[in-house]
């Protein structure tokens, strides 16, 4: 499996995640949806998705990229061990992170954007989040730093898919 995107309960980003998921499909990558229950989410837009798993089922191991959307309801995965626990593991392990909207936040909180660039949705609990986690908030649409891409909100959603896409493939032909 290609990539696993990561959604919120309720209060996802309905176009984000459509977004991504159409450049996924065009270029044919491959990917499992993951929420925190397993259980139908509802998006900010009042769009449905039911995920293929809960957070808990999630093997990091299993793919090349861990996708978060943002949205409103985002903020509240930050207090999800598993969630947590995901994106330190697949740190670690210098596999693609992708985070979109106010998601970066919570790689700021984990410290993981210490003294990277990035981007994030300019709302004052993400700029607190990144200037206490002391990353280098670039503001533009998309910002890729090493293997980690984030974007600030829907509107760039086409291109940090793509930004993805050219990252996976880049790690598919640099691996034996």
């Amino acid at each position: 499996m290609d990539a696993v995107i990561i959604i919120a309960q309720k209060g996802f980003q309905d176009h984000e995640l459509d977004r991504v998921k159409e450049v996924f499909d065009k270029h044919k990558i491959s990917y499992d949806i993951a929420s925190p229950t397993g259980k139908e989410c509802i998006g900010k837009y009042e769009g449905k998705v039911m995920p293929d798993k809960p957070l808990k089922y999630v093997e990091t191991s299993d793919y090349r990229a861990i996708v978060v959307i943002g949205g409103p309801g985002t903020k509240d995965l930050g207090y999800i061990v598993e969630f947590n626990n995901l994106l330190q593991t697949a740190y670690e392990n210098e596999q693609i992170i992708g985070a979109i909207c106010s998601s970066p936040m919570h790689l700021a909180n984990l410290g993981l954007l210490q003294g990277k660039k990035a981007t994030v949705f300019p709302g004052t609990e993400e700029l607190k989040a990144f200037k206490h986690g002391k990353v280098h908030h670039i503001e533009k649409n998309v910002v890729v730093d090493k293997n980690i891409i984030t974007a600030k909100d829907e509107d760039a959603a086409y291109e940090f898919a793509e930004e993805i896409v050219k990252l996976s493939n880049a790690s598919c032909t640099a691996t034996p």
